[in-house]
């Protein structure tokens, strides 16, 4: 393949490879497929994983269909893009509040530690006020 392209024999467009069962090809082609930069579409579709975005579009289904946790959360902001609108409204080192060990597996627990939270900052506020 690299051959036909090199030499202008063939354009990539023109170029098809078979095989009765193509999925023990499926590592090889993507890895070549990132070296080169070109696009490969495979019959039966790209593994979701193979991407970034499909990553990221996994960590969100786990999410919603297994429900939201600590670890799943952790999971979809760290393949968000930095700049998603939602991401950018959140403070700087916002994840890093979150305590390892919660167990974050309902809007309940959920909403029990960002309470805490805002509660721990507002008396922080109030103490360097009385400071000041």
């Amino acid at each position: 393949m690299r051959q036909l392209l090199a030499s202008g024999v063939a354009r990539a467009e023109d170029i098809a490879i078979a095989a009765s069962d193509p999925a023990p090809f499926d590592t090889h082609m993507l890895a070549l497929r990132a070296q080169a930069g070109i696009d490969l579409h495979f019959v039966r579709g790209v593994p979701v994983a193979a991407s970034r975005d499909g990553q990221t579009a996994s960590a969100l289904a786990d999410i919603l269909v297994r429900g939201l946790s600590h670890a799943r959360l952790r999971r979809l902001v760290h393949l968000c893009d930095a700049n998603a609108p939602l991401l950018r409204t959140l403070p700087y080192g916002w994840l890093h509040v979150l305590p390892a060990d919660a167990v974050l597996t309902s809007s309940q627990s959920w909403g029990r530690l960002l309470a805490r939270r805002i509660d721990a900052a507002a008396r922080a506020v109030e103490r360097a006020l009385v400071l000041a």
